[in-house]
Parts: structure tokens; sequence; C-alpha cells
């Protein structure tokens, strides 16, 4: 049964008023003097199960992303729509970089961000998928004087215990954390019921990273995995542990963001 909550009364969670796409040059320029700092979400499509909207990691992180720039009072850069996903490529609907490009990418906005007068960039994400890119591109940064920081939700301490009991053979990410994180934020959305036995093959979680870590064919990830549900068994969307997610997880995002700003 999809879910059939319809207040969409949290729609606001993804956006800002100093997203830079409504602010003027003018005002964008006042508020880089200000706070030369920018932050934004990174990821793209991915599969959550398989009757799941492909987005829901992404809600989630841009959700974060835009809580972050309203209390802090810093620039909402948009989205990256797009990042390192190959393990999911045989999935119809994904797209993905590979690392080395994404490391390219995301250089390449830091060269823009810089010559417009930011000092600080943090990406936000939803997994780690995207890290070793945004390691090399805080490298390259450096140099030039940008500091790059990236903060992964489901890889903090703070969330990942939260998420211990729901997902205790947890692989790689959560799936009923981000569906219900997801829900929460955009209500409205549709989140189908997903096959209900274990769709990996016994795989441990060790064996897994080792797979991961040798970045193997994507079709076999799929063979592994072929409901795209990596940990835990099925369970549809929670709104209220939704909810609980995204204040665990906004916090820590903006404590982090605040040791950035030395608030």
């Amino acid at each position: 049964m999809a879910n059939s909550h319809t207040n969409s009364s949290h729609s606001d969670l993804l956006g800002s008023s100093l997203e830079l796409g409504r602010l003027s040059v003018r005002e964008v320029e006042k508020i880089i003097r200000e706070t030369p700092t920018a932050i934004l979400s990174v990821g793209g499509p991915e599969p959550v199960g398989v009757n799941s909207p492909l987005g829901a990691s992404s809600i989630c992180a841009q959700a974060l992303a835009a809580r972050a720039s309203r209390e802090l009072r810093i620039p909402l850069a948009p989205s990256l729509p797009i990042g390192y996903s190959i393990m999911f490529k045989s999935f119809p609907g994904v797209m993905a970089l590979r690392s080395s490009t994404m490391a390219t990418v995301l250089s390449d906005l830091c060269s823009g961000f810089l010559f417009q007068g930011i000092r600080s960039l943090i990406f936000v994400d939803s997994s780690d998928l995207n890290e070793d890119a945004s390691n090399e591109c805080a490298k390259r940064a450096r140099q030039r004087g940008l500091a790059v920081h990236y903060f992964s939700w489901q890889k903090h301490s703070s969330v990942r215990k939260r998420m211990s009991s729901m997902c205790p053979d947890m692989h790689d990410r959560c799936e009923s954390a981000i569906l219900s994180m997801a829900s929460f934020i955009m209500p409205d959305l549709a989140f189908g019921d997903e096959p209900q036995k274990p769709s990996h093959s016994n795989m441990s979680v060790k064996t897994f990273q080792r797979w991961r870590k040798r970045g193997r064919d994507p079709e076999q990830f799929r063979k592994y995995f072929p409901t795209a549900w990596t940990s835990g068994i099925p369970v549809q969307p929670d709104l209220s542990y939704g909810a609980e997610l995204f204040e665990i997880a906004s916090g820590a995002l903006i404590k982090e963001a605040k040791r950035i700003l030395n608030l």
C-alpha cells in the first residue's frame, strides 16, 4: 500500500531564503562579504528499494543543507543532482559519474566559488559514496585557499547510533532511514511496498565493503541485491522516525557548520 499521507506542510523544508537562485547579484555580494561560506547537497538518483522514489536520498541531503542555511544564515547553492553511484548503475533511472570525474566536477565548482569570494564550502550527502571525490577536491582546493568540508548524515555517529536498531546488519546505508526521512520531508511522495524477503545473498558487511572498495561490475551488484535493499527487512516509511532522524542529522550538521564558522 502506498503512503497515503498527503499533508505537504513540510515541503518548505527543502527551501531557504538564502538560496542563490532567489537572490539578486547585490544580495549575494553582500552575503558573501558577511559570511564567505556556502552549503550544497550532492548525490543523484539511486534506488532505495524498487518501488520508492529514486530521489529519496537526494531529498534528505537537500533538506538538511537547507536547514543549515536557514539556521546559520549561509548561502544555499543549487544541489548537484548527480554523483558517484556506479554500484547502482544497472538499475533503470540511475545516472552516475566515476569518482575521478566527480572529483573534477567538484573541483570546477570549487574554483567558481573561490573566484566569487567563498572561502569555505560544505557538501552534504546521504551516504559516503562521494567522499573520496570530495576529499580529492578538498586537496586541490586547499592549495588555492578554499576549505572544503564533507558531511554524510548516515555516517555521523549520532545518526548511526539511532539507525542501528532499525538496520543492525547495515552494509552501507539504511534504506528504512532514508525513506522515513524523505517521507517526513515530502509526505506527498508515493512510497510503494518493497519485497519483504531480504534481497542480499547472506553477504557479510565486511565482504560487502571489500566488494565495494574494488568497484566491481554493477550487474553483479544487482544480482547480490536485486531489490536494491541492502540492510534489514523492508518496512514502510515511518514519519515519526523520519522526523527524529531529521532532527538528529540536522543538529549534527549545524554543530559541524558552527565549528567551521567559528560560532
